[in-house]
């Protein structure tokens, strides 16, 4: 009798088990929204997920097993970490940097040389203020919350202050130019005469002057021209003040009234020659006796 052997061979598949993915390390270690962080480990191959300080990276690239480029969200401060089907590795020391906000800013209108406290949020490491895209003359950040900023010769536009984790803009600022004189008519007048200045910027001017002394009164009949009354003045420059600063033009000679001191003799008939002594008798125009010229 002969017996048949029958051998069953059983095969059981052998099953490889993801590692769990190791960051070893990644840089930058600080950045802001946007920026590309690389990250260096192993087991990076499948990654589902990357993120920082708990927020999801906008996207990675999983460059290696070894390295993955990932876009930094508006993130958080913690710990980097990167997800495969193998599980998660976490690395701490990521520190994210907010973007600066500008809530407001005090003067809204300002001229070259005037000081603005700018208030907001994030403005720690400050690395550019402006006003109307004209970079600030100089500018101190007090806090991570104020900075204060010297006006340059701006323009009137938007308020920015940029960081290491952004830039943000604030409308409403308004530049005062400072004013220019370009010509004045008469260019010699005694007190009481009207003297027109012309120039640009004279909008809000506070003062006049001529050869230093105030003018008896004045009226801004335009941004480019000034009707002025000259009050008992000096030769030398007009000047006009507004808030956006002093211009200046040297060449006004005032012509100060004459002065009568004495005259001999004191009674003559008709053809008699008088002698009248006093002060700034130059130009003289007219002599009378007893209202008789």
């Amino acid at each position: 009798m002969k017996f048949l052997l029958f051998l069953t061979v059983v095969f059981f598949p052998f099953i490889i088990l993801a590692q769990a993915p190791v960051i070893s390390s990644f840089t930058p270690t600080s950045t802001a929204s946007g920026a590309t962080v690389t990250i260096t480990g192993t087991d990076f191959t499948g990654a589902t997920d990357v993120s920082f300080g708990g927020t999801a990276a906008t996207s990675f690239i999983v460059d290696s097993p070894t390295q993955i480029s990932a876009v930094v969200a508006n993130g958080t401060t913690g710990s980097v970490s990167v997800s495969t089907p193998g599980g998660t590795g976490l690395l701490a020391g990521f520190t994210f940097i907010a973007a600066p906000t500008i809530s407001s800013f005090t003067p809204n209108s300002a001229a070259s040389g005037a000081t603005v406290t700018i208030t907001g949020t994030d403005f720690s490491g400050a690395t550019a203020v402006s006003f109307g895209g004209t970079a600030a003359t100089s500018f101190t950040v007090n806090s991570s919350t104020q900075i204060t900023a010297v006006v340059a010769s701006g323009n009137s536009g938007n308020v920015s202050v940029t960081t290491p984790g952004g830039t943000d803009l604030s409308g409403g600022f308004t530049f005062i130019p400072a004013p220019t004189i370009t010509s004045f008519t008469p260019t010699s007048a005694a007190s009481g005469a009207t003297v027109t200045i012309t120039g640009t910027n004279f909008s809000g001017a506070t003062a006049v002057s001529f050869g230093g002394t105030a003018a008896t009164s004045f009226i801004v009949d335009s941004p480019t021209q000034i009707s002025v009354v000259v009050a008992n003045g000096t030769s030398g420059s007009v000047s006009v003040t507004t808030p956006g600063g002093t211009d200046l033009q040297a060449g006004f000679t005032f012509i100060p009234a004459p002065a009568i001191t004495s005259f001999t003799p004191n009674s003559a008939a008709s053809g008699a020659t008088v002698t009248i002594t006093g002060t700034n008798f130059s130009g003289a125009t007219a002599v009378s006796f007893g209202g008789t010229a």
